[in-house]
C-alpha cells in the first residue's frame, strides 16, 4: 500500500466489534470513524473524507442495502466493504449488485479481522488504480483535444496561405499577354485551389482525419464552374454524388485529378467554343471502393494518341493517381468522352 492516510468509516451497531476493529486500525496506522445507523452513516459520509466504508448488513431494523441504495448517488464515492454474519449467498450477491466492492463474512474466529483488512486494502488499491486510469484517460483526451485544435489551426493557416498563392498566380496571369502562358497560370491556380479546398474543409470540420468527399467535390466543381464562366466560358457542370468519406491525403490527390479532368473537358471537348455539358459522378462501390467519373458530349477521345496542350496535365494526373494506387480509364460512349478512376476508401 502507498504511504497515504487511510480513514475508515465503519457503519455497524455492534459497539464491541467496532472497538475491536478500531484497535486493529491503530496497529496499522489507520484512523476510524463510527456510525451506528444508516442515517448517521450517510451524514458522516458527507461530513468527513474517508478512504473506505465498512458496512454491516443488520442495522437497527434496516440493512446495509438501504445505505448502498442512498450512497450510490454520491459520485465519486469511496469503496464499500459489506460485512454480514449471514452465510446466505443471496445477501452477498445483493450487496455486490448494489455497489459494494467486496464482502466479508462476520465470524467469531480470528480470521475475520485478517479477511476484513485484506478486503479493505484490496479495495483501496483497486480504487487507486481506477483513479490513476481516470487521470490517464483524461490526460489522453486533453492531449488529443490540444492536438486537434493545433491541427485545425495548421489547416487554417495552410488554406489561407494557399489561397494567397492562388491569388498571386491569378494576378500574374492578368498581366501576361501570351495566351499559352496565361492558360498555364490559370491551370496552376486551379491545382492550388484544389489543395486549398481540402484544408479549408478540414479546419471547419470536427473530423481532421477524414473528408466528406461528396461535399468537397461539390465545392470544388462549383468553384471551377464559376471560374470558367468568369473567363467567358459556357456550358454547365452537372453532379451526381454519393456520400463518401475518405482519408484527407487521398482527398488532395482526387481533387487535383478532378480539376485536371474537368478543365480538359471544358477546354477540349467543345472546340467551337459553344460549350456543352460536363457530368461529374461520384459512386460508392462494393468492397469499400469508390469511382469518380467525368463525362462530356463533345468530340470524344479514347486516351490514345497525342494529348492536346503541353502534356503537363497528363503527368499531374498520372502522379496523383499513383498516390492513390489507381489508373485513369476511358469508357466507350456513344458520343463524347467518359473518363473514370477507382480508389480505396
Amino acid at each position: 500500500m502507498p504511504d497515504v492516510k487511510v480513514h475508515i468509516l465503519y457503519v455497524d451497531d455492534d459497539a464491541a466489534l467496532v472497538r475491536l476493529v478500531e484497535r486493529a486500525c491503530r496497529r496499522r496506522g489507520y484512523s476510524l470513524s463510527h456510525a451506528s445507523s444508516v442515517a448517521d452513516g450517510l451524514a458522516m459520509l458527507e461530513a468527513i473524507d474517508c478512504s473506505v466504508v465498512v458496512l454491516d448488513h443488520e442495522l437497527r431494523g434496516e440493512t446495509g442495502l438501504d445505505f448502498l441504495g442512498a450512497v450510490n448517488s454520491k459520485v465519486p464515492r469511496p469503496p464499500v466493504i459489506y460485512v454480514t454474519a449471514s452465510t446466505d449467498a443471496a445477501v452477498a450477491v445483493g450487496a455486490l449488485k448494489a455497489g459494494a466492492s467486496d464482502y466479508v463474512i462476520k465470524s467469531a474466529s480470528g480470521d475475520f479481522l485478517e479477511l476484513l483488512f485484506s478486503a479493505i486494502e484490496q479495495s483501496l488499491e483497486k480504487a487507486r488504480l481506477e483513479r490513476a486510469k481516470a487521470r490517464a484517460e483524461l490526460e489522453v483526451r486533453e492531449a488529443r483535444d490540444r492536438a486537434e485544435l493545433m491541427l485545425h489551426e495548421v489547416n487554417h493557416r495552410i488554406a489561407n496561405s494557399l489561397s494567397l498563392v492562388a491569388s498571386l498566380v491569378r494576378l500574374q496571369s492578368s498581366v501576361v499577354h501570351d495566351d499559352s502562358a496565361r492558360s498555364a497560370l490559370t491551370e496552376t491556380q486551379g491545382r492550388i485551389q484544389a489543395i486549398a479546398k481540402v484544408h479549408q474543409r478540414l479546419y471547419r470540420s470536427t473530423d481532421v482525419q477524414r473528408v466528406a468527399l461528396d461535399d468537397y467535390v461539390r465545392d470544388l466543381v462549383t468553384d471551377l464552374e464559376m471560374g470558367i464562366q468568369s473567363q467567358g466560358g459556357s456550358g454547365s457542370i452537372q453532379m451526381v454524388l454519393d456520400p463518401v468519406k475518405l482519408p484527407t491525403d487521398k482527398a488532395v490527390s482526387i481533387g487535383v485529378v478532378l480539376t485536371e479532368l474537368v478543365t480538359n473537358a471544358v477546354k477540349y471537348a467543345y472546340p467551337d467554343a459553344a460549350g456543352g455539358p460536363v457530368r461529374v459522378t461520384l459512386s460508392r462501390l462494393m468492397s469499400n471502393k469508390a469511382r469518380l467519373s467525368v463525362e462530356d458530349d463533345g468530340v470524344g477521345w479514347d486516351g490514345t494518341g497525342t494529348a492536346q496542350g503541353t502534356g503537363l496535365g497528363t503527368k499531374v494526373i498520372g502522379a496523383m493517381l499513383l498516390n492513390l494506387g489507381s489508373t485513369l480509364s476511358y469508357q466507350k460512349v456513344q458520343q463524347g468522352t467518359r473518363t473514370f478512376f477507382e480508389f480505396d476508401l
